[in-house]
């Protein structure tokens, strides 16, 4: 078994990037850097890049609302990644972090589209790498919680059928007032998501939740993202300044990465 070292010639170009299933949420932190590299504020950033992520409760077809990025990544140029020494932790630790959890969570990705984890295992660098990564990362989630709190409106009850019917009609009816003519993408996607929920439900069609969750996800976007703007707009100079420490020691450590020469070669 060999090391894991990224060869963009086993994937379909940056497939990492592109593929909707392992799109990682973007923390508060991860805004913050990004808005640092760019130079765009991260309420531009969400504005323009950003859509959200659900992740699972314990309650199965409940989930609740993230920021994440667009999917494919909007800042994928060339198959080259433009934020590369400033990019979101989920974005720097996989694979490593699939690889590091064993054969359970390996299973969850297509063999076929990431050919790249193939017979491989972690470096003892990388996993020492990405501990430390892990350790700075909940420090940042105890800085995140109050300011980015559960909250019951960030919450999506798709457990019964009526739900996601009344889900659908919500968000149409929200993204109506804003593109009447339905042309944006925001609103290509809601309606190809909506007709294939109806359709499921009409023809009583099984579903995995991770295909079912990528369906719900283009509605939650629609409800949800404004709740998620107004969380981003209210940060203080005070509250951002409580990353200052953690953001200056991940990006030391995605520096450490690139010198281990095993992390993804989407770099610039």
């Amino acid at each position: 078994m060999e090391y894991f070292k990224c060869n963009p010639s086993l994937c379909y170009g940056a497939s990492c990037c592109r593929n909707q299933f392992i799109k990682p949420v973007t923390s508060l932190g991860d805004l913050l850097r990004l808005s640092k590299h760019t130079g765009r504020s991260p309420s531009e950033i969400w504005e323009q890049d950003g859509e959200v992520a659900l992740v699972p409760t314990e309650k199965r077809g409940e989930f609740e609302s993230f920021a994440a990025l667009k999917v494919p990544c909007p800042f994928l140029k060339d198959n080259k990644c433009t934020v590369y020494s400033s990019r979101p932790f989920g974005c720097a630790v996989f694979p490593l972090e699939a690889i590091f959890e064993g054969k359970k969570e390996l299973e969850l990705y297509d063999k076929g589209e990431f050919r790249c984890l193939n017979g491989t295992t972690l470096s003892p660098k990388d996993a020492e790498v990405l501990e430390k990564m892990r350790y700075v990362m909940k420090k940042e989630v105890k800085i995140e919680i109050p300011l980015f709190p559960w909250t019951q409106e960030r919450t999506i009850d798709a457990t019964t059928n009526i739900k996601v019917h009344n889900l659908i009609k919500a968000a149409v009816e929200k993204q109506q007032k804003v593109d009447a003519t339905a042309s944006t993408e925001r609103s290509k996607h809601l309606i190809s998501s909506a007709g294939r929920l109806n359709q499921i439900i009409r023809e009583k069609q099984g579903v995995q939740m991770d295909d079912f969750r990528a369906l719900i996800e283009p509605i939650a976007d629609i409800l949800h993202r404004d709740i998620i703007k107004r969380i981003i707009t209210s940060l203080t100079p005070e509250q951002i300044a409580r990353y200052d420490n953690t953001s200056a020691r991940y990006l030391e450590l995605i520096g450490e990465l690139a010198s281990n020469n095993s992390p993804c070669q989407h770099n610039p």
